[in-house]
């Protein structure tokens, strides 16, 4: 009978987990593509991995509700990224040089003497709901750009907000993707200029 009891209890217990449900994943490129840039860049130029937050080096997906008082970040229970924010954000911002650029597109410089380093740090990327169902989506990073002999030749925050096209976790990972888009585009941008007296090629935005 006991054995009977414990065969039971373990069939109830692997029913719960095979019911449980399977939280939603969202990546950057299955939410959507960056749009092409005329930039050209001709440099050796190294990305290392985006830095973050203790808060941001997790997958969650998280939102805050700015209509509650003391609001805090949460994360949604059944949606996350298909991996941390920042790694993604690493991989988005190496692809963009690398298409705009004709010289060499790194993680690291090693024992490369005449290349630049961009480093990139997240400090926001959140979902904020102003009211329930009405929310807007938040990205800041702080770029730093450092020449040979690692003198710092330009540090920039940069700041992005878009609205979510719905009020729930979907629009929310759409809303984080626009915004870190338009991010990286000004990086992009003004890493050009700076570069511009002896490096950029073709069209330059000012900083």
């Amino acid at each position: 009978m006991i054995r009977l009891i414990a065969l039971l209890l373990s069939l109830l217990l692997v029913g719960c987990v095979s019911h449980r449900a399977t939280p939603a994943r969202y990546s950057f490129d299955a939410v959507g593509q960056p749009a092409a840039s005329d930039v050209r860049l001709h440099a050796t130029i190294a990305i290392p991995e985006v830095s973050a937050p203790s808060w941001l080096r997790s997958d969650a997906l998280v939102y805050r509700l700015d209509y509650r008082p003391r609001p805090r970040p949460v994360p949604y229970s059944l949606s996350e990224w298909e991996a941390p924010p920042a790694e993604m954000l690493t991989q988005r911002l190496h692809e963009l040089i690398s298409a705009a650029n004709s010289g060499f597109t790194l993680s690291d410089l090693g024992d490369i003497k005449n290349g630049y380093q961009l480093e990139v740090a997240l400090e926001r990327f959140l979902q904020v709901f102003s009211r329930p169902g009405e929310s807007h989506c938040i990205v800041t990073v702080t770029a730093m750009l450092i020449g040979p002999g690692d003198r710092l030749l330009s540090q920039r925050t940069f700041s992005a907000e878009r609205s979510a096209p719905s009020g729930d976790a979907a629009g929310g990972a759409y809303g984080l993707v626009q915004a870190s888009d338009a991010d990286l585009k000004q990086i992009l941008d003004w890493v050009a200029a700076a570069l511009q007296p002896v490096q950029a090629l073709g069209r330059v935005p000012g900083s």
